[in-house]
């Protein structure tokens, strides 16, 4: 679990989100995100927020410097910055040449034969990790000259299906 990864990579106690999430009432019908904030101390609170499907119609891509986003972090204001700047719907962010993700998903690219995701995203979301199990995509190291390759780009994460996850063609 990746809230374990991250306590154990700070030297914390890991802890099981099973004994400190009760969802509401109201959160049990629908799709809805949890949210959990935590710290190396331990849970510092749960949110229940509805999902809702973001329309994505166009993306540019977005150098973002040496910024690291390895873990989930709950400020993310520098991704929403580029993202206002880009002038887009969604932003491809690119680290020394490299695709890395978008600003709430991972990326996917077709090829017309496969569908391939950046071998070093920021972040290795879940939805990413269990297609990469399942062998429905596979890791390869894009860089920005590689997109001319590709006719489309998926953007996935875990509150998705792989067949709702929004596709634009490039």
């Amino acid at each position: 679990m990746r809230l374990n990864r991250t306590m154990e990579h700070h030297g914390s106690a890991s802890f099981d989100l099973k004994d400190s999430i009760d969802v509401p009432l109201g959160a049990r019908k629908g799709i809805y995100k949890c949210r959990v904030t935590y710290s190396t101390q331990g849970l510092v609170r749960t949110e229940f927020i509805e999902y809702k499907k973001r329309r994505v119609v166009s993306i540019s891509p977005v150098n973002i410097g040496d910024r690291v986003y390895s873990f989930k972090y709950g400020q993310r204001n520098w991704i929403e910055e580029l993202l206002k700047q880009s002038g887009t719907d969604e932003i491809m962010m690119c680290q020394n040449g490299r695709i890395t993700d978008a600003s709430y998903a991972n990326l996917v690219f077709f090829d017309g034969t496969r569908w391939i995701t950046p071998a070093e995203p920021l972040l290795k979301g879940v939805r990413r990790h269990q297609l990469l199990l399942d062998q429905v995509i596979v890791e390869e190291d894009l860089r920005l000259e590689d997109l001319c390759r590709f006719s489309h780009v998926k953007l996935i994460n875990a509150m998705m299906t792989w067949e709702e996850s929004p596709v634009l063609t490039l």
